[in-house]
């Protein structure tokens, strides 16, 4: 309900911008670049419900009375969600501003592009995909960051890599509330304690690395530190010994605390665009023209191209898995493994061979969410038959 709470406030901000901006006395450029930021917007919270609903009621800037007195529109089909997407972000790309030229924290073109590309691929439509990232392989004001683990330094926020990323302050209500749970160690003598993170990684996740790989010590962790390096015991919890994500410690940053944090997280990176691109080729049957995309986003972890590793070239299948084990140690707990693994129809395989913790619990019920039941209580227009399968 939260979920579907937050992602619809989203949307109905980002349709009264639509509707309302275009009969402003603003010059035309400006109206433009504003509508483009509140359709990639609107794209963004779409993508979500989709992934996460499958089909759900599909609100517009166009009023629609009858739907008001109904307290909400009726179920849109799958299809119908993604074309609106897909529109709004093409508008996004033509309309927005370039990386370097946006206001910093504002959408921008490569931004719109990269986004259009990954729904692309999530709707198994490669040429489009290829075509749509194509061009953001040659740009000059987007590039990979020299050293993975400057990425997740709180001073390299907004960099040359990153494409989107949600900003935070220590002003008041601006804060990010979810730096603990997601790993973000408490800063010395502001509240004691610590550990019992909420999210942490799978045996599978941390043993995925290369030996040599520069992504595992900037992403994961199994001893925790206090801003002056001493070693934090935290003897009393559960989890001890266990990894622990590390790329949002804000012990040398600028947060306040674990709860208060002033540290930005990634939604799209430039290379998630590189690894999506590789992706796009290997599925066009360009496994040759792929591989050196992938090795590029290796290269940079310190690792040597994977046909040397591998001791031959990869067919299109090795690639394929291999892409999806490099999106994981690329992008690890940056929001896109639980679609990652959807969209490539391996949600439940992998899950229940390598989360022990879910695994009991995973059916083919839980490849979309339930929509709450508070949901058809304040939308008529919503049928008991609209239920998610299995809830």
């Amino acid at each position: 309900q939260g979920t579907w709470n937050s992602l619809y406030k989203g949307i109905g901000n980002a349709n009264e911008a639509i509707q309302y901006i275009p009969s402003s006395s603003a010059a035309q450029a400006v109206k433009d670049r504003l509508v483009g930021e509140a359709k990639f917007l609107r794209a963004v919270y779409y993508f979500k419900l989709v992934q996460f609903f499958g089909g759900v009621p599909l609100p517009t800037d166009q009023k629609d009375p009858v739907a008001d007195a109904n307290g909400g529109k009726p179920r849109s089909k799958e299809d119908d969600v993604y074309a609106l997407i897909i529109d709004d972000l093409k508008f996004a790309s033509d309309k927005l501003p370039r990386k370097g030229t946006a206001e910093v924290g504002h959408a921008n073109k490569e931004a719109a592009q990269t986004l259009l590309g990954k729904v692309y691929l999530t709707r198994k439509d490669y040429e489009n995909a290829r075509a749509t990232l194509q061009p953001l392989m040659t740009l000059t004001n987007v590039a990979l960051m020299t050293d993975y683990a400057d990425l997740f330094k709180e001073v390299n926020e907004n960099n040359i890599e990153s494409l989107f990323e949600i900003q935070y302050s220590n002003e008041n209500g601006n804060t990010n509330s979810q730096a603990n749970t997601l790993g973000g160690w408490h800063i010395a003598n502001t509240y004691p304690g610590g550990g019992g993170h909420v999210v942490i990684p799978t045996d599978y996740y941390s043993g995925s690395f290369e030996n040599g790989d520069a992504r595992k010590d900037a992403s994961i962790r199994y001893t925790f530190y206090d801003a002056n390096g001493n070693v934090v015991d935290y003897w009393w919890w559960a989890d001890v010994t266990k990894p622990h994500v590390k790329k949002y410690d804000i012990t040398q940053g600028k947060s306040l605390n674990g709860g208060l944090s002033s540290r930005n997280l990634y939604y799209l990176r430039y290379a998630d665009a590189i690894l999506m691109y590789a992706e796009a080729l290997n599925e066009l049957n360009q496994a040759s023209n792929a591989l050196p995309f992938l090795n590029k986003i290796r290269n940079r972890a310190k690792l040597v191209n994977w046909e040397t590793v591998l001791g031959h070239t990869p067919s299109q299948q090795e690639l394929r898995d291999e892409l999806l084990k490099e999106r994981m140690r690329e992008l690890g707990f940056e929001g896109w493994r639980w679609c990652d693994l959807k969209r490539t129809g391996k949600l439940l395989t992998q899950t229940k061979a390598y989360n022990p913790d879910a695994a009991p619990n995973m059916t083919q019920k839980n490849l979309l969410f339930p929509i709450s039941s508070r949901e058809f209580e304040l939308n008529r227009s919503l049928k008991p038959s609209d239920q998610n399968p299995g809830f």
